[in-house]
């Protein structure tokens, strides 16, 4: 059958997956980047193309439902970085339990993951966050900030940018 991520993503364009729980900015993260050009549609799963400088990323804004999280892993494959956000208002053993099952997944064994720390709950998970990731031997780096300050997302992307190897 061949590899059809080869026809759509290539030294330009790269597959971007947007995940976390639901309700921690994710959507405003693309919003954010994207410069306010998003529409969030409360759907599954949205795609977007976000050109930065020379790169486009096609940035897929999967939905974080305990009933969505089931169709995460079938966008794993071809992947070329993911950004998984963290939020203080949601549970953070549950946010980081499913942060375990993407960091030791064999389809992302190559892919960078950023984990986005959005400071905009009531706690601050980032403490917890970076004692979880501290013994992994992942491309894995956590960002703090807020999914409404442009300048904490492109640290982040920028961060990805370097890490993300074309197909």
């Amino acid at each position: 059958m061949g590899n059809n991520h080869e026809k759509f993503f290539s030294k330009e364009k790269r597959k971007l997956l947007v995940l976390g729980l639901n309700g921690v900015g994710k959507s405003t993260l693309i919003k954010t980047l994207n410069q306010g050009n998003y529409q969030d549609k409360k759907e599954d799963l949205q795609i977007v193309d976000i050109k930065l400088k020379n790169i486009t990323l096609c940035v897929f804004d999967m939905g974080g439902s305990e009933r969505q999280r089931i169709f995460w892993r079938q966008n794993f494959y071809g992947s070329q970085g993911v950004i998984y956000v963290i939020d203080g208002n949601i549970d953070i053993q549950k946010a980081l339990l499913e942060l375990e099952k993407i960091v030791i997944d064999s389809d992302l064994k190559d892919t960078p993951i950023a984990v986005f720390v959005n400071q905009n709950g009531k706690d601050n998970p980032l403490e917890k966050t970076e004692e979880f990731l501290k013994n992994k031997t992942r491309k894995v780096s956590v960002f703090k900030g807020s999914t409404l300050e442009y300048k904490d997302i492109m640290n982040c992307i920028e961060w990805l940018g370097k890490e993300m190897k074309p197909i």
